[in-house]
């Protein structure tokens, strides 16, 4: 699986994937306060992911930009629901909402989706019954 270089979480809050060397990374990171050069870094101020690609395997760096997304979909998840006001939080939604599974990179989860579909053969899948 390639890593992908731009991820759209929704409501215009889209993550870029940069690569960048060992040495550069250096002085993005502010190595100094870490002790030591990190492998990835997720840059919250221009929603970007940094992952060292020189002298990292494939396998390696998949790990770093599946654990870089975790920061970026909780700095989503903040931005969103503290501008999310109560009025939009109880207001019904226009289609039922299905939880689809979604998985790579060695994360695996489950996202509500309105109007996703239902796949009754997959018990992740079963959300709400659509009629008809």
């Amino acid at each position: 699986m390639k890593i992908p270089k731009r991820v759209n979480l929704g409501f215009g809050y889209t993550v870029q994937v940069r690569y960048c060397t060992r040495t550069e990374m250096t002085d993005r990171a502010a190595a100094e306060a870490m002790g030591k050069v990190p492998d990835g870094y997720w840059d919250s101020d221009t929603r970007e992911i940094w992952i060292v690609q020189d002298d990292l395997s494939i396998a390696h760096q998949r790990y770093v930009y599946a654990h870089e997304m975790h920061h970026a979909i909780v700095d989503f998840m903040d931005e969103y629901l503290d501008t999310w006001s109560i009025s939009e939080r109880s207001r019904p939604a226009h289609k039922p909402t299905h939880l689809v599974p979604v998985s790579g990179v060695g994360v695996t989860a489950l996202l509500a989706v309105k109007g996703a579909p239902v796949d009754p053969h997959r018990p992740e899948c079963a959300g709400d019954k659509q009629d008809g």
